[in-house]
């Protein structure tokens, strides 16, 4: 039997059919599956899967014209399509997850107004102050702040507030209906969702306000908490004013 010759194939076994490996190659498939995992423990860790995408496209495209000559084209294929696969997955989560926040802001300021038109103010004020500045749950609030016919200096002014007055007097015979959502990201552990309003009052007027609502993130607990940034009146064009608490700076809890 020839030397050259394998018992095992009709290939011949010469020097010349050997072809090197690319170190490129597995360099992008290893940066890939690292960048991949990080995606799936963090989504917005996409930045780094676009990454490594780009790096396997250069290693494809340099392997190419080579690609009978040195091994690792099908490895640095098999790395671009898990950087896609990996940045596709953090685009899709982080879609479902921003619509979700929108829905949970809304299904949040249909509360708000529930509470106004019922006239539950001291809650609704509560909604307005950060986490920390809120009365704790057993606080009577009626005590705290007054009653809504002799109201403490805080619950005073905001007694004031439009759209909430309007909103108070008209009861259930409002007619409400939310006009947009807005995500915005402030920062790691903050948030904001914009919900626009036109509400219809039972004399025919309209009136268009926004709400800007804060989603923060605290340690659990109490874990993420939601409150009213601020109110816009759009029209009619009603300034507001802020209390000593709404003006409160905001603090994490002591044990973050």
């Amino acid at each position: 039997m020839d030397d050259n010759r394998s018992p095992f194939t009709d290939v011949d076994l010469t020097i010349e059919d050997y072809r090197p490996f690319s170190m490129l190659s597995l360099v992008s498939l290893l940066l890939s599956l690292f960048c991949g995992m990080l995606v799936i423990v963090n989504p917005p860790m996409a930045p780094g899967a676009v990454m490594a995408a780009g790096f396997a496209i250069f290693v494809l495209a340099w392997l190419f014209p080579r690609r009978r000559k040195i091994n690792g084209y099908k490895m640095a294929g098999c790395a671009l399509f898990i950087s896609l696969f990996a940045i596709s997955s953090s685009l899709a989560y982080q879609q479902h997850r921003r619509k979700h926040l929108e829905q949970t802001a809304v299904a949040f300021s249909e509360n708000w107004v529930d509470l106004a038109r019922q006239g539950r103010i001291h809650e609704l004020y509560q909604l307005s102050l950060h986490y920390n500045n809120r009365a704790t749950p057993e606080t009577d609030l009626v005590q705290k702040y007054g009653t809504l016919t002799s109201p403490g200096p805080e619950l005073e002014l905001y007694l004031k507030q439009e759209p909430e007055v309007s909103i108070r007097q008209d009861a259930e015979e409002g007619q409400l209906r939310t006009v947009l959502t807005k995500y915005e990201k402030l920062g790691i552990l903050k948030e904001r969702v914009i919900v626009g309003f036109k509400y219809t009052r039972p004399n025919g007027d309209v009136r268009e306000f926004g709400l800007y609502l804060v989603r923060m993130d605290y340690p659990t607990p109490p874990g993420p908490q939601w409150y009213v940034e601020g109110l816009v009146n759009y029209n009619p064009k009603i300034a507001r004013q802020l209390t000593d608490q709404q003006r409160g700076t905001e603090s994490m809890p002591e044990d973050m």
